[in-house]
């Protein structure tokens, strides 16, 4: 009931229980919709300070992932660099190729690191293969679950399969240390790589620069040291040996080196003179013609001559001295 002030007629208004039950349903209902909004609101609130955060996580790991992908390329070839080593050391000493095997499956899953961003399955395989360093795969099983293997993931992004020879077996994306001490490993094994090869080459170097062969096919009719001479009835010094042979028979090079001289010298006729490196010199006289000219690079083997009888002669052969350190040796030692 309503009474006025003044002097006006007095007003009722009638509630019923229906009228009551209705508008405390519709405060209740008021009430919770104001403590959803609240609720929805904080919740919006709090993301929004998280999102940053994943943000920023997933821009680090992106960039580990791609550091530690250069460091895997870098690293691969430094592995070709060895290999490429290996192969010349091999052919240098005469050795055959390992034997080559069919690798298959020859992948190593990194393990993936959380972006946060979209969902992915990760699927590893049921055995992984590690190639040793002669080139044999030998397999690995996998230790982790299957059925957790293939579980999908919310949070996470699955790296692309990468294939290299140096992956630890567990899977687990190297640190940073570990791949800076196997690049050190592989650059160690370069260098040592290295000095073996430069160490062969220069062992063949000297092998080729000694002579070892004889300048022609023939019979010795003269020996190293003091003999009577031909031209006179004293004795004289003999600095080579004189091997006989038919008059145009090829006269070829003891070593490889450069020809020093080639010309007419007295008594010795037609001579070649080759200069080999590490101290050897050798000398081919009384040719009928010399094949070569002087600054001219010849090999061991290589027909520099005709054996001829010019000069102080008593026939056809081939005059042969071989000096060491600019003094005439016994050429029998390189037959």
């Amino acid at each position: 009931m309503i009474v006025p002030h003044g002097e006006g007629p007095m007003k009722s208004i009638n509630l019923t229980i229906n009228l009551i039950k209705v508008a405390v349903a519709a405060c209740c209902f008021l009430l919770v919709l104001g403590l959803i909004i609240t609720w929805r609101y904080y919740q919006a609130k709090s993301q929004l300070v998280v999102i940053p955060e994943l943000q920023r996580v997933n821009a680090e790991n992106k960039q580990k992932i791609e550091k530690t992908n250069r460091q895997l390329e870098e690293i691969k070839e430094k592995i070709k660099q060895v290999e490429e080593l290996e192969k010349d050391v091999r052919k240098s000493l005469g050795l055959k190729e390992p034997a080559k095997v069919e690798e298959e499956n020859e992948t190593i899953l990194i393990q993936r690191i959380p972006f946060y961003h979209q969902e992915e399955e990760l699927a590893i395989p049921e055995r992984m293969s590690l190639p040793s360093r002669g080139g044999v795969t030998r397999s690995l099983p996998n230790t982790g679950s299957e059925n957790s293997a293939r579980q999908t993931r919310k949070t996470g992004l699955a790296l692309e399969a990468k294939t290299f020879s140096f992956q630890p077996a567990d899977s687990e994306l190297p640190e940073d240390a570990e791949l800076e001490l196997l690049k050190e490993e592989l650059e160690l094994r370069i260098k040592g790589l290295q000095e073996i090869k430069s160490e062969i080459a220069a062992r063949d170097s000297v092998k080729r620069a000694t002579p070892s062969i004889w300048p022609l096919a023939g019979r010795i009719t003269s020996n190293f040291g003091y003999r009577r001479s031909p031209a006179s009835r004293g004795s004289t010094n003999h600095k080579g040996i004189d091997i006989a042979a038919p008059r145009g028979t090829p006269i070829k090079a003891t070593a490889d080196g450069v020809v020093t001289f080639s010309g007419v010298k007295s008594g010795y006729g037609n001579v070649v003179i080759i200069r080999h490196g590490y101290g050897y010199t050798t000398l081919y006289g009384h040719n009928s013609r010399n094949l070569v000219k002087v600054g001219e690079k010849v090999k061991k083997g290589q027909v520099i001559a005709l054996c001829g009888s010019t000069g102080i002669s008593t026939g056809p052969h081939v005059h042969y001295e071989v000096w060491v350190n600019g003094r005439p040796v016994d050429p029998r030692r390189f037959l």
